[in-house]
């Protein structure tokens, strides 16, 4: 079973180091290309929309009306835990038009077989 252990580094590097036993016939877990996540403020585990809440309370989703805002998130894919790039649009809209309406939404993309999209992951 794959341990992996991502951290943020200084200036937004990320680095993940994993140790897998057996064979589950999945892609290696761990961030193969630290490069592709550079910049990257959020980390977001896969099926689990509470990793959502990060960019959702960054930028302030629940708050106000908030513009399209493109992001690139480390993206934990499961079940094989490997550490990939992929690129987010987060945004608010109000329904109703009220502003105690807000409801946040996420779009995003993941070079994977399976690529999350909606809200939630």
């Amino acid at each position: 079973m794959a341990q992996p252990r991502p951290r943020a580094l200084a200036a937004g590097e990320w680095r993940a180091e994993a140790t897998q036993t057996g064979d589950a016939g999945l892609p290696d877990a761990g961030l193969g290309d630290p490069a592709s996540v550079a910049g990257a403020l959020d980390c977001d585990l896969g099926l689990c929309p509470l990793t959502n809440t990060l960019p959702i309370r960054r930028l302030g989703l629940l708050d106000a009306d908030v513009t399209e805002t493109p992001l690139v998130v480390a993206w934990v894919e499961v079940p094989s835990l490997r550490v990939i790039r992929s690129e987010q649009t987060y945004a608010s809209t109000t329904a109703g038009g009220g502003s105690d309406n807000v409801i946040p939404a996420r779009r995003c993309t993941a070079p994977t077989s399976w690529a999350p999209s909606g809200r939630g992951s």
